[in-house]
């Protein structure tokens, strides 16, 4: 809704790592260059602010969908 593109982006950023990584903190904290406390301190962010929890199915999904929506409607303003 009212994010920053910035925050989304950053967001998206964590949350496909985590996608690529199964969702194993350990990998995807080294895929990142974070420990894994900050890791898992951003998630939790995720979910506070959205109010979808990446660590659970059903939330995951409706993250899943909501990120791969605005990646599509951005590539869309971006045509020329």
């Amino acid at each position: 809704g009212d994010l920053p593109d910035k925050e989304i982006d950053d967001y998206q950023l964590v949350f496909d790592a985590y996608t690529r990584h199964n969702g194993s903190i350990k990998h995807c904290s080294e895929e990142l260059f974070l420990h894994k406390n900050t890791l898992q301190n951003r998630l939790n962010k995720i979910a506070r602010v959205t109010g979808y929890n990446p660590r659970e199915l059903a939330d995951y999904t409706v993250l899943s969908i909501a990120f791969t929506l605005r990646s599509y409607l951005r590539s869309k303003t971006m045509r020329p």
